[in-house]
């Protein structure tokens, strides 16, 4: 997402491998703001079904952010919960 004090943007969607990896590739057409070159940056990752938000960054803002960030997320098994071990047995 681009952050916004009205309303965030979302940049796009990208889905996980099976070691957790992901790349997500957006153009500026998608965060054209007026005075806006960059966009401040967060992440929410969703459980399998896309409804529950497993994780978010949005409290840690990456502002003005560059053309390649990464990112290192770690989420618990607590978290995970059912979905985890869905995942873990298949």
């Amino acid at each position: 997402f681009d952050h916004h004090l009205v309303h965030d943007d979302p940049l796009g969607e990208a889905c996980t491998d099976a070691a957790g990896r992901f790349e997500l590739h957006f153009t500026e057409v998608r965060f054209t703001m007026p005075f806006e070159t960059r966009p401040d940056l967060y992440l929410q990752v969703l459980d399998p079904l896309g409804v529950r938000v497993l994780y978010s960054s949005r409290q840690e803002l990456r502002r003005d952010a560059h053309s390649e960030e990464r990112y290192e997320i770690a989420i618990s098994r607590e978290t995970l919960g059912a979905e985890g071990a869905a995942q873990r047995a298949s």
